[in-house]
């Protein structure tokens, strides 16, 4: 008896699918006739081929970039405020900046394509479940085909920069008021006395020169009281000899191009600045040097900023006559290369270290 029913549901379905698959006007447009080159089988081969597409894989890939920080050259610089400004040259190695990838970005998934479209000739079937029900009834195998994954590299950039380092005493500043500011745009204030005891121009001393006790503001455009120069370097069998000095930021680096030179002035108070240039607060910028180390580098600063840091940062007083430039700041008057920038030193020798780098002095000519 419970054969009876099982032979009973085997035929009833083999009824069924007979019947879906007979009398049907969908299959019968699949069915190949000797006078056509219709292939439905081909076709319904290639209708059952699913692409399926795996979630594209990323790989990180990690780039190391090192450089030399320093500011592109502008007619007017934004520098720090008065009471920050030793974090402009304070860094002491590689600052690190990594490039963050979001992590709450959607990532594409895995996606899966079936074909849509069926032949012309098979337009008596109503709809596309039809079509596949008269393919799957001529034999037509499905079949899944798994495209290659695709790859995305996620760059990671990691610079490391270098700042030149002057010492990292945090200076305190108070910020003068304009009003408090002496202008010397005309005046004949007498410069720096220096030691008698000193010989030749701005020769080296232990003595102090004695500064104004307000100090004095540069407030004329560079050049216009003096007549404009650029400077070269002299170096005889050294690497820059010939080269001529560029101001790069608020530094002074030597460039092979004389075309790149800056043009330079030593103004009526005996500061020398840079032609065309002006800082933050619409002074010319002048060259200082810090008073803290017996070696530093020379720096071009507003000139109200240079009155404002004038506790650890002195201007340079300098002679451009007999074709060389000459100057100090206190005790400090020999030039020196370091590497690509201008420094000034009290250091006798003609190879001093500093910071790790080798320095070899030189001299400035007036061109």
């Amino acid at each position: 008896m419970q054969w009876l029913v099982i032979l009973t549901l085997l035929t009833t379905y083999a009824n069924e699918v007979l019947s879906a698959c007979s009398g049907n006007n969908c299959l019968r447009a699949l069915q190949r006739e000797p006078t056509s080159n219709r292939n439905g089988t081909a076709d319904c081969i290639s209708f059952f081929k699913v692409t399926v597409t795996p979630t594209p894989s990323t790989v990180r890939s990690t780039v190391t970039v090192t450089s030399t920080l320093l500011s592109p050259d502008k007619k007017k610089r934004g520098l720090p405020e008065l009471g920050h400004i030793h974090n402009m040259y304070s860094v002491h190695g590689p600052v690190h900046m990594v490039q963050v990838i979001p992590g709450n970005v959607l990532q594409k998934r895995q996606t899966t394509v079936s074909p849509t479209a069926i032949p012309a000739y098979a337009a008596p079937c109503s709809s596309i479940a039809a079509y596949s029900s008269a393919c799957s009834c001529i034999g037509a195998p499905r079949t899944t085909i798994t495209a290659e994954a695709a790859t995305t590299t996620s760059m990671i950039t990691v610079t490391e920069t270098f700042t030149p380092s002057l010492p990292t005493r945090v200076v305190n500043i108070t910020t003068d008021t304009p009003s408090s500011i002496t202008s010397s745009s005309k005046s004949t204030t007498a410069r720096p006395t220096l030691s008698s005891n000193s010989t030749g121009i701005y020769a080296n001393t232990t003595s102090t020169p004695t500064y104004t006790p307000t100090g004095i503001v540069d407030t004329s455009p560079c050049g216009e009281t003096s007549t404009p120069f650029t400077l070269q370097v002299s170096q005889p069998g050294g690497t820059f000899d010939g080269w001529y000095a560029h101001l790069s930021g608020a530094g002074v680096l030597f460039t092979s191009a004389a075309s790149s030179a800056t043009r330079f002035s030593v103004e009526q108070s005996g500061h020398l600045c840079a032609v065309g240039y002006e800082g933050e607060y619409g002074y010319p910028v002048i060259a200082v040097v810090t008073n803290l180390t017996a070696t530093g580098e020379v720096w071009l600063v507003d000139a109200r900023r240079a009155h404002a840091l004038r506790e650890d940062y002195v201007p340079i007083e300098c002679s451009s006559t007999g074709g060389e430039l000459a100057c100090r700041a206190g005790a400090t008057s020999k030039w020196l290369g370091c590497g690509l920038q201008l420094e000034l030193t009290s250091e006798t020798g003609e190879v001093v270290v500093g910071d790790g780098i080798s320095c070899s002095a030189i001299s400035l000519g007036v061109v």
